[in-house]
């Protein structure tokens, strides 16, 4: 029996199954986790930036 002719192994593919379900429920988990600290960064930004804007200089 040749290697390509072999199935893959069942737990292999129970386990696909169940990380695909998995991150089916949790997505919105990991787009918080990025667009979170990207909010932050711009409010700090923006706010940060208009009182520097106002600092007269010399």
């Amino acid at each position: 029996m040749s290697i390509a002719s072999r199935r893959p192994p069942t737990r292999a593919i129970h386990m696909l199954e169940r990380n695909v379900m998995a991150y089916r429920h949790q997505w919105i988990v990991l787009l918080t986790g990025f667009v979170e600290p990207v909010l932050y960064l711009l409010g700090i930004g923006f706010g940060i930036g208009s009182l520097v804007r106002n600092v007269p200089i010399g």
